[in-house]
């Protein structure tokens, strides 16, 4: 085994016995049981490889295993029975998981990479128009934006999935930019940010948008997903947005990486709202290609600067 029988039973104790319950063990024992092989899977598979969710595959598996592993293992004969006291079983219990919701995690891929990279984003480019007279259909559109900027604030997804995500809508809105466009002034803004960074331009920029309210609760979550290490003792706070960029045809590529990440945000959301489709409900109609050679980013221009962060967070 790839953990010990007394690492076993303590996380079986902080899972049954203590209150409230601890997910500690649970996550150091999948780590160490896991982390290879998922980390063999992408590099090896055709759908994951050189794309970088090694870390997104590991995180599901963490949420799946805190809501499966009691009810379907260790409690899988009853509450009111000795709890499943096999290590052994649970260990390839565990790889069985991984391996389900990996084949989950590809089909999804898969699905995305049917979609046009450069497609209209219905939830994020259904933005109110500040000179549209209609106040009934600006107020429909605002109600439907919140609820999406709650989902995406409140998700488990990796931090800097996230903030992509609340990038481009602001650069959407406070440029009126289309998908294309606001990828480029994304690259342009934070490519060479660190995510502390990036977090602090972008509630300074939310200011503006009186429609847009980042709770203490959600900023507190995002502070922490900041401040989580993510390898050689540095924060994912404190590594470069550009860090995270995934490799396309062997080059890495911070517009293929936005695109894919705005994708799978978007299914997020969608899916959490009870739609199947997409809405079409963009006034815009971009529909312009991206030209042959663009896949190289531009520099950091220093975007806007930022400030800290309750200041900023419009509680």
């Amino acid at each position: 085994m790839r953990f010990t029988r007394e690492e076993f039973e303590t996380m079986a104790s902080q899972m049954l016995d203590q209150k409230p319950i601890s997910y500690e063990m649970l996550a150091q024992i999948a780590e160490k049981t896991l982390r290879s092989t998922v980390k063999n899977w992408c590099s090896s598979d055709e759908t994951l490889k050189g794309r970088g969710y090694e870390d997104d595959i590991m995180q599901e598996i963490h949420v799946r295993l805190i809501k499966t592993t009691i009810p379907y293992f260790l409690r899988r004969s009853g509450v009111s029975g000795p709890y499943n006291n096999d290590p052994e079983g649970f260990e390839d219990w565990l790889f069985r998981v991984a391996e389900n919701l990996k084949k989950d995690f590809a089909n999804n891929v898969r699905k995305i990479d049917f979609k046009t990279a450069d497609m209209e984003d219905p939830l994020v480019e259904n933005l109110p128009d500040r000179n549209n007279g209609d106040d009934d259909q600006n107020a429909e559109r605002v109600e439907k934006l919140m609820q999406a900027f709650n989902i995406v604030l409140s998700s488990s997804v990796n931090i800097y999935k996230v903030l992509t995500w609340l990038a481009h809508c602001l650069f959407m809105f406070d440029n009126d930019a289309t998908k294309i466009e606001s990828n480029k002034l994304i690259l342009a803004a934070f490519e060479n940010k660190t995510l502390d960074e990036m977090y602090n331009m972008l509630l300074d920029a939310s200011v503006s948008i009186p429609w847009l309210v980042i709770t203490q609760t959600q900023d507190a979550k995002i502070r922490t997903a900041l401040r989580k290490k993510r390898r050689d003792g540095v924060t994912y706070g404190e590594t470069q947005y550009k860090a995270f960029f995934m490799k396309n045809k062997g080059e890495v590529s911070g517009k293929k990486s936005i695109s894919d990440w705005m994708n799978r945000m978007n299914d997020i959301v969608r899916r959490e709202m009870g739609e199947e489709e997409p809405d079409p409900m963009s006034e815009k109609d971009e529909q312009s290609p991206e030209k042959p050679g663009d896949e190289k980013t531009p520099e950091d221009d220093g975007g806007k600067k930022g400030r800290g962060g309750d200041e900023a967070s419009n509680c």
